[in-house]
């Protein structure tokens, strides 16, 4: 399968960056950047990125990701979250608590407007 050349560059810009820089990132003005960085830092087993997910609960701002021939555009947020969901590196790469899968949930709800239990 051949890979597009922003999918190479991104690769490349990967091994590049450290962490505290795509701690940065995340909150860089582009949205793409934000999202990517993101999904950098799940690729390598970071262990706060559920906080990351809390500070980035209003993020409304949109992001185009494709996956083959489908083109989704999601807020921020929802990005970050699509990106759990497939992203199979971060498993196991540290502990996730119960209380960590807590706050994913609580995040995902309100950042799909599905109602909250009390």
């Amino acid at each position: 399968m051949d890979q597009s050349e922003l999918y190479n560059d991104f690769k490349l810009l990967q091994k590049q960056v450290s962490t505290a820089e795509l701690e940065e990132m995340v909150n860089h003005p582009n949205a793409l950047i934000r999202v990517t960085a993101f999904n950098f830092l799940l690729d390598s087993g970071y262990p706060k990125f559920v906080d990351i997910l809390e500070e980035h609960i209003h993020d409304t701002a949109e992001v185009s990701l494709q996956s083959g021939c489908i083109i989704t555009t999601l807020p921020v947020i929802q990005a970050m979250l699509f990106n759990i969901s497939t992203n199979n590196a971060w498993i196991g790469a540290f502990e996730f608590t119960k209380a960590d899968m807590d706050r994913v949930a609580r995040i995902s709800d309100r950042a799909f407007g599905r109602k909250q239990e009390p």
